[in-house]
């Protein structure tokens, strides 16, 4: 995905993260499948509207979300809640040690809610939904109206065969304790993810003739 990319040019060292005691003792209780790597299948999605998981026209950056119809404006793809278990919601660095998970790869799919910016959040199945940058149009946005629910809609109408994009500096709160860990760790957190792909186009701006 764009964001990976981009994490390989500005990370070179992490550093190692001591895992708690208490992690270490509750991570059989808690051990949880990770819920990225999906296919865009399920009650969550849209059964009118079909879509797809997979590689992103966008050299270098993984797998992105398809259109495989038509799709208007104005409709919801998707809603997850944690009630239902299609939202998973972690509140610290031991929570996601304990089920398991990898930090650096969960640094492309955690995404903080604007209701609660103390907790991360991650989609079961997890999106694979490339950044809208300054050269792409969003055409989906995230929906934060209701605590502990996140729902995804269309913000222009789809083509058929068409890669769909949602902004990130929009669609992603920030999580200060997971922000500060990620780039501890050399990596960028989804919800700044925008400033970095910026700093990058203005360095190439910086190269170009001046008129």
């Amino acid at each position: 995905m764009l964001r990976t990319a981009v994490r390989r040019s500005v990370a070179t060292l992490r550093p190692a993260l001591t895992r708690s005691s208490a992690a270490l003792a509750s991570e059989a209780a808690v051990s949880r499948p990770k819920t990225w790597g999906l296919p865009a299948e399920g009650p969550t999605f849209n059964p009118a509207y079909r879509t797809e998981f997979r590689q992103s026209q966008i050299d270098g950056a993984g797998n992105g979300w398809w259109a495989l119809m038509d799709i208007p404006e104005g409709v919801r793809l998707r809603r997850v809640a944690v009630a239902e278990g299609s939202l998973v919601r972690f509140d610290s660095v031991d929570d996601i040690e304990g089920a398991g998970w990898d930090i650096d790869d969960a640094v492309n799919y955690g995404i903080g809610h604007w209701k609660n910016p103390e907790s991360i959040y991650f989609l079961n199945p997890g999106t694979a939904m490339n950044h809208a940058d300054r050269t792409r149009e969003a055409s989906v946005k995230y929906v934060h109206d209701t605590p502990e629910v996140m729902e995804l809609w269309t913000a222009k109408p789809i083509k058929a065969g068409e890669e769909m994009f949602n902004a990130y500096q929009h669609d992603f709160a920030p999580c200060p304790w997971y922000d500060t860990l990620q780039r501890e760790r050399g990596s960028v957190p989804l919800s700044q993810l925008n400033q970095e792909i910026e700093k990058l186009y203005s360095q190439v701006d910086d190269l170009m003739p001046k008129k």
